[in-house]
């Protein structure tokens, strides 16, 4: 085998899997839809989208550090818990919004779903590590991270076949917000599976 796979019988580490898998979810499914909605919905061209996915970015980045401090001091539970829930929170007015949306309320929605995600995926990959043997590391980071990305190609397809069976009947604004409503709702499972995280440990 490539890796060890005895490590699902951790509870902690078979925790952390599953939140990475729906974590993966949710960040692909939201990354697929909103640069087609401002394509699409809005009528903006690429290049307007992916500038306007930066604030996306500057949430994460601006949410990083504390991230990291905070998980240190009081474990991933809460920190991805908080993370997953503002996240989904942040999804939810892109259900609601439209072509005359202003633009800066996308904006600002952006910034937070983007801090939402930055206090995801790392606080969820160091709570995998948490109670291992140090030869045991390798093969959960290599798990942890396969299964991010599996869960982030479920997420995408999922969220086109939403978009695209919710469009063909209901019209293309209904479709987006109907696969909007679904990131909203996994990214909320993210909030539930978090609760089972391991809690600080030093």
């Amino acid at each position: 085998p490539l890796v060890d796979l005895t490590l699902f019988r951790q509870a902690g580490f078979a925790v952390a899997g599953v939140t990475l898998t729906l974590a993966g979810v949710a960040l692909f499914s939201g990354t697929l839809l909103i640069p087609l909605f401002y394509q699409q919905v809005r009528g903006q061209s690429a290049l307007a989208a992916g500038v306007a996915l930066i604030w996306q970015g500057v949430g994460s980045l601006l949410s990083r550090s504390l991230v990291g401090r905070v998980t240190d001091r009081f474990g991933a539970r809460w920190v991805v818990t908080a993370g997953a829930v503002l996240t989904a929170a942040a999804t939810i007015p892109f259900a609601l919004a439209g072509p005359g949306t202003p633009d800066w309320q996308l904006a600002s929605w952006l910034v937070l779903r983007g801090a939402g995600l930055g206090g995801i995926v790392m606080p969820a990959m160091t709570a995998s590590y948490v109670g291992l043997a140090e030869q045991q590391v390798a093969s959960a980071s290599i798990i942890a991270r396969t299964l991010q990305q599996v869960g982030g190609a479920f997420g995408a397809a999922l969220a086109a076949v939403v978009l695209e069976w919710t469009a063909s009947g209901s019209g293309l604004a209904a479709g987006f917000h109907t696969a909007f409503w679904t990131t909203a709702a996994l990214t909320t499972a993210v909030a539930v599976v978090a609760v089972f995280l391991p809690g600080s440990r030093r």
